[in-house]
């Protein structure tokens, strides 16, 4: 019932894709496969620390929330419920604002990575507050207001409360300076210095074990997982294609019949979300000479870049349109692919039946 439910879903997706009420249909199958998940890879260890046991996971604010909804006579279940909603409701901020195509682009991001958000709830919510902290980026191109840089550093710090990780997203504040005058710095230096730092870290850690021992030093560097060239190449087919994609809407002509931003406001949104784009793409290097688990900073470029590219060929002809959905579809599919056929859960069992078929098989209403 819940793949028939999917497949109904995004065929009504891409038939209605300006629809509102699509959109809905597809945050509402979203919050379903999300919010009545019953069994997971992480699910057990959520729920225990919910219930008040002890573990590996420290964020000081996700720990709160568990506090105050355990306090609150919520059940872990319960709690998953209202979780995610909460997230799919800041995701919604960007996608519904910025995007001629919400439902589509919903869509093609809960074919993937959503199925990984299930299991990965911490990042989830923090992922989900950065993308809607994205918001304040785009605002400011057209509203320099000093706050709204405050207002990101705050959301960032909250994010990175509720994972780590998150705090590698302040790389986004230099897309708070002028474009015009920065341009360089944007496109090319920062680039140039995140790969440069990257191939670097090996000499970093051994530098590193001066100052706090070699022993420990080592210990962090066992954790390391060397990429092999073939994960090497699917990397740079998938990261590599978005951003290619990207740069072909980016060069598309418009219809003659349409005269597009004549107050520079939307060229300036699409330029920061090809921005953002690109940073997230940059953090590949980080799941390439460090660990696989760094893959899930690249997810907020997959949005990023979904509705950057719908907004370039929403006034482009139709046949350009239907050609340009049909590599978006093609991408997310490799990806999709690549990620959950070719990637590993605990225990060696393929993520394709560890996560995604568990999401389908362990749901409350499916």
């Amino acid at each position: 019932m819940g793949y028939l439910a999917g497949v109904i879903t995004g065929g009504i997706a891409f038939a209605k894709m300006r629809s509102k009420i699509a959109y809905l249909l597809v945050f509402c199958y979203a919050w379903i496969l999300f919010g009545l998940n019953t069994f997971n890879l992480d699910y057990e260890n959520y729920q225990a620390r919910f219930n008040g046991a002890g573990g590996l996971i420290s964020e000081p604010i996700f720990l709160f929330l568990l506090k105050v909804f355990r306090k609150a006579g919520f059940s872990y279940q319960s709690f998953l419920f209202v979780y995610a909603f909460v997230c799919l409701a800041l995701i919604s901020v960007i996608v519904l604002k910025f995007s001629p195509y919400p439902a589509a682009v919903l869509f093609l991001y809960l074919i993937f990575p959503f199925c990984l958000e299930t299991v990965q709830i911490r990042f989830f919510l923090a992922e989900a507050i950065v993308i809607a902290a994205a918001c304040l980026i785009l605002k400011y191109k057209v509203s320099t207001n000093p706050l709204l840089v405050i207002g990101y550093l705050v959301l960032i710090a909250l994010a990175t409360g509720i994972h780590y990780s998150a705090v590698f997203y302040l790389i986004f504040l230099v897309l708070f300076l002028n474009e015009e005058r920065f341009s360089f710095i944007q496109y090319v230096m920062i680039p140039v210095l995140f790969a440069g730092v990257c191939i670097a870290l090996p000499l970093f850690f051994e530098l590193a074990g001066s100052f706090i021992g070699m022993e420990k030093a080592n210990a962090w560097i066992s954790g390391i997982e060397k990429a092999s060239m073939t994960r090497v190449m699917r990397l740079i087919i998938v990261r590599g294609g978005m951003l290619f994609l990207c740069l072909i809407a980016r060069h598309l002509p418009w219809r003659e019949d349409v005269m597009y931003d004549e107050d520079k406001e939307a060229n300036a949104f699409d330029r920061t979300l090809f921005l953002l784009t690109m940073y997230s793409m940059l953090f590949t290097l980080l799941e390439i000479s460090l660990s696989s688990s760094y893959e899930r900073l690249t997810r907020p470029g997959l949005l990023f870049g979904w509705i950057y590219i719908s907004r370039r060929i929403s006034l482009t002809d139709r046949l350009t349109k239907l050609t340009m959905w049909i590599l978006m579809l093609g991408l997310t599919f490799v990806n999709f692919y690549t990620n959950l056929f070719m990637g590993v859960g605990r225990g060696g069992t393929p993520l394709f039946q560890s996560v995604f078929l568990c999401m389908f098989q362990n749901n409350a209403l499916f």
